[in-house]
């Protein structure tokens, strides 16, 4: 009884004894696994994911400079030209040229946020109102003023938005204290100036770009 366990009643031979052992390395492939395909897998997936996030990024820059050469009347054919990528690339990225600008304003909108909460986090009132308008014009956020009442908006947009501007009020209370800030100034005229320092940082771009 015992022996009968420890062997089979029959032992492969020759080529079946080989393509046995072959099957056992090879998971019953008769081959040894493939562990060089299996690991470069990952990272062709994360060098597409890689490649795909530059393109998109470049696709929003060249978007902002169009945007802030021929406002809402921006061509697309240029956009996609400026970036570098086919029309059929970008339109898989975003369905309409409406879905690329209506992102940019999001996009935008979250920065001047971002810049804002910096602003009030600054202890002088007048450093922070300076470092808002200073990071607004580097990032290109007053390229989408003359986006305004041209594409349609969401629900999303108008909370952020709202958001922004309550943002922005606190800012200048906190600058009218000081004697450095005229108490007539409003959030209009400091949006005013943003877009006008934007337009005029985009238009140098792209007079050295080409």
């Amino acid at each position: 009884m015992l022996m009968a366990m420890s062997e089979p009643a029959t032992q492969p031979r020759g080529r079946d004894a080989i393509r046995g052992r072959g099957a056992i390395r090879g998971r019953g492939t008769g081959r040894a696994p493939d562990r060089g395909r299996t690991e470069s897998e990952p990272s062709r997936g994360r060098g597409r994911q890689a490649e795909a996030r530059h393109n998109d990024q470049r696709v929003l820059d060249a978007a902002r400079a169009v945007v802030a050469r021929y406002g809402a009347d921006a061509p697309v054919s240029v956009i996609a030209h400026r970036a570098g990528v086919g029309m059929g690339s970008l339109y898989r990225r975003y369905g309409s040229k409406a879905d690329l600008l209506r992102h940019l304003c999001m996009l935008a909108m979250t920065a001047t946020i971002e810049a804002a909460q910096a602003a009030l986090a600054e202890p002088d009132a007048w450093t922070g109102l300076a470092g808002y308008i200073h990071a607004c014009v580097s990032q290109g956020t007053g390229t989408l003023g003359a986006l305004a009442g041209s594409i349609e908006t969401t629900p999303e947009m108008w909370s952020t938005s709202k958001a922004s501007r309550e943002l922005l009020e606190q800012i200048l209370a906190r600058a009218r204290e000081t004697d450095q800030f005229r108490p007539d100034v409003t959030a209009l005229d400091v949006a005013w100036l943003i877009e006008t320092l934007t337009a005029s940082h985009y238009e140098e771009r792209w007079r050295v770009s080409g």
